[in-house]
């Protein structure tokens, strides 16, 4: 997981693709084995006369190197019906040396512009090492630059995200402080001339807050039984002005009679 990040800050290119970028030729040849079998590998030419060779272009690690400059001749050695052209690297035994065999290195292209393209790659590379040499490690710096310049916006970014995430947690911590604050100063002012509320366990802020909600379940029965006392009282209060207004009426009544 940590490789495929660091893929992303990079671009995303696999090492063989960055290496052939500042290659002086790279692409698929087929390359003749110990065991005399073609396989087909990604070659990449470096400047430096490295031939570097990967399973393919997406790989991160070579399978293996040639040393060019090992070589004393590059040529074709044979055309191919079918367009195919192959390259043989060759360097004859020491003189002398017996038993020795020369060494010779065998590439298999898969058409003439290739193989030839090939053939004039190899030959010229360590002519090209001295001349490249200055611009490929200009190339590779610049990438190296741009590649600690992402790492480190991501480091800041992160760093960042994660301090403003303390910061919430912190403001609400705070926020979620004071709201308990304030309900546990409503509840004491509430229940200080009550006894039927059970006080909560120091602590508990949910016992708190159940605690708060019996004592405003308390407080509206409160309030019911008040409405309905001021009610009958007024009750009271109209019955009692009729009477009295039916009291008056009935002595105005008498009052005109006796006149």
């Amino acid at each position: 997981a940590a490789s495929s990040a660091a893929d992303g800050l990079l671009g995303g290119q696999p090492y063989a693709a960055r290496l052939a970028r500042a290659s002086v030729k790279a692409g698929y040849l087929h390359g003749l084995g110990e065991n005399h079998q073609w396989k087909r590998r990604f070659f990449v030419l470096k400047p430096t006369t490295m031939l570097y060779y990967f399973g393919s272009d997406a790989d991160e690690e070579p399978l293996g190197c040639v040393d060019v400059e090992a070589f004393t001749s590059v040529s074709c050695r044979e055309v191919h019906q079918d367009g195919r052209v192959t390259i043989e690297l060759a360097r004859a035994a020491p003189p002398g040396a017996d038993n020795a065999k020369p060494l010779i290195f065998s590439l298999r292209a898969p058409g003439e512009s290739e193989g030839y393209g090939w053939i004039d790659a190899l030959k010229g590379s360590s002519y090209a090492r001295l001349k490249e040499a200055n611009e490929v490690m200009r190339q590779q710096c610049d990438d190296f630059a741009a590649d600690i310049s992402s790492l480190e916006r991501a480091a800041a970014a992160a760093s960042e995200a994660e301090q403003q995430a303390k910061r919430s947690a912190l403001a609400a911590d705070a926020r979620r402080q004071r709201v308990l604050d304030g309900v546990a100063s409503i509840y004491e002012r509430g229940v200080a001339q009550r006894d039927d509320v059970r006080p909560p366990v120091p602590g508990d802020d949910d016992a708190l807050l159940a605690a708060v909600e019996a004592l405003l379940d308390a407080h509206s029965a409160d309030l019911a039984s008040l409405k309905q006392e001021h009610e009958a009282q007024a009750e009271k209060r109209r019955e009692a002005g009729q009477h009295l207004a039916a009291e008056l009426a009935e002595a105005q009544q008498q009052a005109r009679d006796a006149q």
